[in-house]
């Protein structure tokens, strides 16, 4: 899936956030997530070359989420999750460099 959905990319970083932490996160994120809406985006497909000469379509652009849910908990876990992005990636192929994100603060 090369778009970014929320709950795709949250549940992507929690799950690696709890094999790694030993404080983990509540894992009960499959109806949560998507309480996270995707409010903006400006995304391009890419296709990616590996070595044994497969393809896959990944994403390539920025997305910007909002979090419906607004209770503190879920604000502080979705915060350390968009900064430890930049750690871990998101998906699928990060070991060939696949799934780089990083946060990006607004411009003011």
């Amino acid at each position: 899936m090369p778009a970014p959905l929320p709950y795709l990319v949250f549940g992507s970083l929690v799950d690696r956030w709890n094999a790694y932490s030993p404080i983990p996160l509540a894992s009960d994120c499959a109806s949560s997530w998507k309480k996270t809406s995707r409010s903006a985006a400006s995304i391009c497909t890419r296709p990616v070359q590996t070595k044994n000469s497969g393809l896959y379509i990944g994403a390539e652009g920025m997305a910007q989420y909002t979090a419906v849910r607004r209770d503190r908990y879920w604000l502080v876990a979705l915060n350390v999750l968009a900064d430890f992005a930049l750690f871990s990636g998101v998906g699928t192929q990060t070991t060939i460099g696949m799934g780089q994100a990083r946060r990006r603060w607004p411009e003011s």
